[in-house]
């Protein structure tokens, strides 16, 4: 283990010819750790989004049932109307 770490403090003082392999190897694990990191937060996402799509979908099928039930409703609204109206015509 005290090989290890000192091995580490002299790779990462830069007097030995090792210096540049670990200065590419912390860049390159950096790089790898920020792709997951960009990956994962993209998925989180694109759930987000797949949610919202979800969402406003079932909310359209909603409006489109209450705007059907409306025009049903004015419907028979008018043909109530229509016979108030007629049978005030025969009651003159």
């Amino acid at each position: 283990m005290m090989a290890l770490a000192s091995f580490l403090a002299q790779a990462a003082s830069g007097n030995s010819l090792t210096a540049p392999l670990f200065n590419y190897g912390v860049i390159g694990v950096c790089l790898i750790a920020l792709s997951i990191y960009y990956i994962r937060k993209d998925q989180k996402y694109e759930k987000r989004i797949d949610e919202m799509l979800k969402r406003e979908k079932e909310f359209q099928e909603e409006a489109a049932g209450l705007a059907e039930k409306y025009r049903l409703t004015m419907e028979k609204f008018s043909q109530t109307l229509d016979v108030v109206v007629g049978l005030l015509k025969i009651q003159k």
